[in-house]
């Protein structure tokens, strides 16, 4: 759903009706508003009394971003487990480090770049370029949701940079 964003913000240069429509969709934007009271007084009520409702915002926001940067995963194991396709479960790495030996030759560091990373990167700039395009023609509708999208794929791309390089 989230890769229509671009060519829906291109589709709005050449049609009046759609660019209309575009300018529109900043206000789908604040049923995130919706979520953040809905889960924020829930979460208040179940947890913490006192909480303090901008550190809650920030970091709820913080997670919609993320769990967007994710939904390329998310999207590929619906689709594997829809065509009966099994995959290994890969276990949390555990380093010992209590133990004499380096933990830098454990098994479960992996140096290999993977495909995955390619396609992290592809999303990163393909939705960054819906921001410049938004930007560059005035339809600021989708903006905030491609802003999202490209801090959940940067943030996603970064640690899988991190983690290569840590190993």
């Amino acid at each position: 759903m989230a890769l229509i964003t671009v060519p829906l913000t291109y589709a709005g240069v050449s049609n009046p009706n759609v660019a209309i429509a575009l300018n529109w969709m900043a206000l789908f934007f604040l049923s995130t508003l919706l979520l953040i009271f809905y889960y924020g007084v829930s979460y208040r009520e179940k947890t913490r009394p006192g909480m303090k409702w901008f550190l809650f915002i920030w970091r709820f926001i913080q997670f919609l971003t993320v769990s967007l940067g994710l939904s390329y995963y998310n999207a590929k194991g619906v689709m594997q487990a829809y065509m009966g396709k099994k995959t290994a479960f890969v276990r949390t790495p555990k380093f010992n480090t209590d133990q004499k030996e380096n933990w830098l030759k454990n098994a479960y560091l992996n140096k290999k770049w993977r495909p995955e990373t390619l396609i992290e990167l592809i999303l990163f700039l393909y939705f960054l370029s819906g921001i410049v395009f938004s930007y560059y023609y005035g339809y600021y509708g989708m903006v905030p949701f491609q802003s999202m999208l490209t801090t959940g794929y940067g943030a996603v791309l970064w640690y899988s940079f991190k983690e290569r390089n840590a190993a």
